[in-house]
């Protein structure tokens, strides 16, 4: 005798608290290797459980924030978890063969969701980062992840440009070199040029009340119990000293609890009851959401 399997389907509610008042928005700037460039097509790998490093330096005299880092990837990545380290000593040379590494320090770790190109591409894989780079500095980060290390050339000159550069701020890949060593490795081999982007914006500092934004997808909405929904905050007040933190309520939003680790602008839901979420954007240099 068949029986049949009858899954209830709960309501995923979403809310985004904050009053849409005025606050300050900057421009992003995106640099991506493999834009106006030749030879990054991302056909090198060290397998997994590996990174590929690069360097960013700001030229200017003024801080700027690291908001998103993008990698060579499709959707079968999904699931992957990435990891960013940065350091400001070892800035060329063969890296650290396993992470967490001396001398290398974690800035965010997120678990991939959310790619559906069905082939390979630059997508982001950490959003809404909030790493600061102070003015007249240079910081070499590996990007490291559990799933696949793609990476692009072979050697010395297989990929051309090795900088990328925007607004005083440069991306140093590949065969650069500093000390007469190279920056770009992917695990021990190098030279190996970094397949994805960065973007970045000015770090002006915060004030007042920020902007809330909106969140995508809109809600209500509706999903099966447990299934993942990717909920990504945009058009909040992009500035220094800014921070995220999701909150969710199972009782129709009478009382509001935290949710752990959820303090970027996206958050991958998975109700098994009716569940309303919303996050908080407060500016800490005057304690205002």
């Amino acid at each position: 005798m068949k029986h049949k399997l009858l899954l209830k389907l709960k309501y995923i509610v979403v809310a985004l608290i904050g009053i849409f008042v005025s606050g300050h928005a900057f421009a992003q700037i995106t640099l991506n290797t493999t834009i106006a460039s030749t030879g990054y097509t991302g056909t090198n790998s060290s397998g997994t459980n590996s990174a590929i490093t690069f360097v960013i330096e700001n030229t200017t005299a003024s801080p700027i924030l690291l908001m998103d880092v993008g990698d060579w990837t499709v959707s079968s990545d999904n699931g992957a978890v990435y990891t960013l380290y940065y350091s400001s000593t070892s800035l060329s040379g063969v890296p650290a063969t396993s992470f967490p590494a001396t001398g290398w320090t974690a800035i965010t770790s997120s678990t991939l969701s959310g790619i559906t190109a069905p082939s390979l591409s630059v997508n982001n894989v950490l959003t809404g980062i909030n790493f600061m780079i102070p003015g007249n500095t240079m910081y070499r980060f590996a990007l490291f992840t559990t799933g696949t290390r793609r990476y692009s050339g072979t050697g010395v000159g297989t990929c051309s440009p090795n900088t990328f550069s925007n607004s005083g701020i440069n991306l140093l890949v590949g065969d650069y070199q500093i000390s007469s060593a190279y920056v770009g490795y992917g695990f021990t081999n190098g030279p190996r040029f970094f397949t994805g982007s960065i973007t970045f914006m000015p770090a002006t500092p915060c004030s007042g009340i920020p902007l809330s934004g909106t969140v995508t997808p809109a809600g209500p909405l509706t999903s099966c119990a447990g299934a993942q929904t990717v909920l990504t905050a945009s058009g909040f007040t992009l500035a220094q000293n800014i921070t995220f933190q999701w909150e969710e309520s199972t009782n129709g939003g009478t009382t509001w609890f935290p949710i752990f680790g959820a303090t970027t602008k996206s958050y991958a839901a998975q109700p098994t009851v009716t569940t309303m979420y919303r996050m908080m954007v407060t500016c800490t240099n005057s304690s205002q959401s």
